[in-house]
């Protein structure tokens, strides 16, 4: 995976750190918006699930529920649900992260077209 720069201006050993709780400080901190942004961008769900994990990535997306970040028909929402869907392919293939909520996503919508 190449590092985005964000992340390599942080010492390797607190990147997971980093990827775990900048979520959870975005939502203490009342930031939904940025939370949002985030979520949605390439780089952070794709680092979050090389270098932390999965389970942990969709976390991040229960708790933008909580803060109602997400609607029902959301793109976190529709991520969200790409992921759970794809989680075991995602263990095995983290590089395979957006081919798989793009491809789901796009199942979903045209389910509810």
């Amino acid at each position: 995976m190449p590092v985005p720069a964000w992340l390599a201006a942080v010492p390797e050993e607190e990147w997971r750190h980093w990827l775990e709780d900048m979520p959870s400080h975005l939502a203490d901190s009342g930031q939904a918006e940025r939370l949002y942004t985030l979520l949605t961008t390439h780089d952070f769900p794709q680092a979050k699930v090389e270098i932390v994990g999965v389970e942990q990535l969709i976390a991040d997306y229960v708790l933008a529920k909580k803060l109602e970040a997400i609607s029902e028909n959301s793109a976190l929402q529709r991520i969200a649900d790409a992921l759970r869907a794809s989680i075991v392919r995602l263990k095995q293939a983290p590089e395979e992260l957006w081919n798989q909520v793009k491809g789901r996503a796009d199942v979903a919508l045209r389910a509810t077209i």
